[in-house]
């Protein structure tokens, strides 16, 4: 048996062939293509892209507001005056609409769940009396100023910041040293200044070493005999009565060396 080739599908209400219709899918696919009418040019799906996130960063954000199910924010009233905390809110009217996707039984249900909470809002709500609400207590009309305190504190204390910062950049452009091109460095810097909260370092040459009071002691010594010595005069003297002891000491050694020698013979 041969081989079965694949029958391919045809859409029998097309009336073009199907390499058109591959041809028209491709051109849809295309991102990069030819405008279709040069007069009028769509503007690039990017661009779009970039004016829309340039427009958003302009614009402030909205806070999206929650939903509430019963509020007062439809009254112009609520809007001009702001009412008591302990002041009942109104009830607002449901308006249905059927969701995307949602069954009529589902549909029915949920307006007839709504529908009985209303009612028995409405049943159980208190007897209200507007004329003995009170808008605005004492308390808080006295919060205006003390807001108004804490802005001017908070800016002054910014304004305090803002001028330190620049203090200390005026500082470091003061401190800074501007090398030229071409200048040559023969030594590194000679620090004078003793920064304020150092204690007193001791210098290399300056350090209080045992050996150096050994020699301060020595040195001492030698200078206190030097201031010993005696006058010329006084030194004169004394060589002289040097002299006569030794010229005594050496007639007294002949003595009895002559004395011993004349002893012997005239005892034979």
């Amino acid at each position: 048996m041969g081989k079965q080739s694949k029958i391919k599908a045809v859409d029998p209400f097309c009336p073009a062939s199907r390499k058109q219709q591959m041809q028209q899918r491709n051109e849809k696919k295309k991102v990069n293509a030819k405008p279709k009418h040069l007069d009028h040019q769509e503007i690039p799906f990017k661009l779009r892209e970039l004016l829309k996130s340039q427009k958003q960063m302009t614009q402030p954000k909205k806070k999206r507001r929650r939903k509430v199910a019963f509020s007062d924010n439809n009254s112009k009233d609520a809007l001009q005056e702001p009412r008591a905390p302990n002041a009942p809110l109104d009830i607002l009217v449901p308006k249905f609409k059927r969701q995307k996707r949602e069954t009529v039984h589902n549909y029915i249900q949920r307006m007839d769940s709504v529908s009985n909470h209303v009612m028995f809002l409405t049943n159980n709500q208190p007897v209200r009396e507007p004329e003995k609400e009170v808008v605005l207590t004492e308390e808080t009309k006295q919060e205006k100023p003390k807001t108004k305190e804490f802005d001017r504190r908070r800016k002054a204390r910014a304004l305090q910041k803002k001028a330190e910062k620049k203090v200390d950049q005026l500082e470091k452009e003061v401190f800074q040293d501007r090398v030229k091109f071409g200048e040559v460095a023969m030594e590194p810097p000679s620090f004078t200044a003793v920064p304020r909260k150092s204690v007193g370092i001791e210098k290399p040459g300056e350090r209080q070493l045992l050996l150096k009071n050994i020699f301060k002691q020595q040195n001492a010594s030698t200078i206190e005999k030097k201031s010993q010595l005696p006058s010329m005069a006084r030194q004169r003297i004394m060589e002289e009565e040097r002299e006569r002891v030794v010229q005594a000491y050496r007639a007294l050694k002949k003595q009895k060396q002559l004395h011993h020698k004349s002893t012997p013979l005239n005892a034979c």
